[in-house]
């Protein structure tokens, strides 16, 4: 199955062009709602993309941090936890022509979604059991698909299944 991208994937990037450092996280589990895990796709009208919420690294700050203040700031999230293993990608954004290291980690959430129009335009939550190849080529219809959605849940699924089933909510 062919998907429509968003920048490019790991295999077309040298790591020696890695300028900056980003992170998302791809599994949600949230102290509010017990059944999970979830996932949380972050929508942008101006990519037309969905990838997973999160964002670049500042000067100093760990990715726990990075992820803490990225989910508070797009979505009103407050982020207890994250895994210690993680799904590395390689990404190429042609609107800020920079080439990412992102990693995905499985986390817990706290609070009550409310998005912050400046950051995303909309986010999709699924179950993680229905996150799969229908609904991501349903998805793909209307948006590009991140590089770290489809390395998460194509690519690398069977890695982040053991990152999930080590991680302790």
């Amino acid at each position: 199955m062919e998907y429509k991208l968003f920048g490019l994937l790991a295999e077309n990037i040298d790591p020696d062009k890695i300028e900056k450092e980003a992170v998302g996280l791809a599994i949600v589990y949230s102290q509010n709602i017990k059944k999970g895990p979830y996932v949380i796709f972050a929508a942008n009208e101006g990519y037309n993309a969905i990838y997973n919420p999160g964002g670049t690294k500042e000067e100093g700050e760990t990715d726990f941090e990075t992820l803490k203040r990225e989910l508070k700031e797009e979505l009103n999230l407050e982020l207890s936890k994250i895994s210690k293993e993680y799904i590395t990608t390689y990404a190429y954004s042609p609107k800020k022509n920079t080439y990412f290291e992102v990693r995905s980690y499985v986390g817990i959430v706290n609070g009550t979604i409310s998005l912050n129009p400046t950051e995303i335009e909309s986010a999709l939550i699924f179950k993680y059991k229905d996150v799969d190849e229908n609904l991501l080529r349903w998805l793909n219809k209307k948006y590009l698909l991140g590089p770290s959605v489809i390395d998460c849940f194509i690519m690398k699924r069977q890695e982040l299944e053991k990152i999930i089933a080590s991680f302790r909510p």
